[in-house]
């Protein structure tokens, strides 16, 4: 299972996990809904493509980094 996983840079702490089904498999599309879901206007947004990773620099100077990755089973 996939899934996109919310942390805050400046609290260090996971925010939220959002089953990326919710989404579509657009990457970018659960960026923009992420912040349309959370009422959260984004001043600046830095997107790594390849990494599956996008630095948020919300209105309120707090940082949201978004991380997707993929769930395994096997450990």
């Amino acid at each position: 299972m996939i899934s996109v996983q919310i942390f805050s840079v400046t609290k260090h702490q996971l925010i939220s996990i959002v089953p990326y089904c919710e989404y579509s498999s657009n990457f970018y599309r659960a960026i923009v809904e992420m912040e349309i879901k959370h009422n959260k206007f984004a001043e600046e947004m830095i997107i790594f493509p390849h990494e599956k990773i996008a630095i948020i620099t919300l209105n309120n100077d707090q940082q949201v980094v978004i991380r997707e990755s993929a769930d395994h089973d096997e450990h």
